[in-house]
């Protein structure tokens, strides 16, 4: 998946540079925030209802789609994210 990891890295640099920024700077590399989002198909972190509305959409869009929903999930989290200050929290 290191294909798809780096174009969602870019897309999430285009989206949201500032964010992108601080997750390298607190040293969280795309292996570390979006492949467990991914692994479990997102189940983790949606609840039963939203899981399956995306999953649907994930099923009948193009490929490219997940990846625009990996980086809208990274940009709704960002509060969150951006109040990291180390990759241990």
């Amino acid at each position: 998946p290191v294909h798809l990891l780096s174009t969602v890295e870019r897309l999430l640099f285009a989206k949201d540079s500032q964010l992108f920024r601080h997750l390298d700077k607190i040293g969280l590399k795309p292996q570390d925030y979006m492949w467990p989002l991914l692994r479990s198909a997102f189940s983790e972190v949606l609840d039963r209802n939203s899981w399956l509305h995306i999953m649907d959409h994930i099923l009948v869009k193009p490929t490219s789609f997940i990846y625009c929903v990996l980086v809208a999930f990274l940009v709704h989290s960002r509060a969150a994210i951006m109040s990291l200050k180390n990759q241990s929290q």
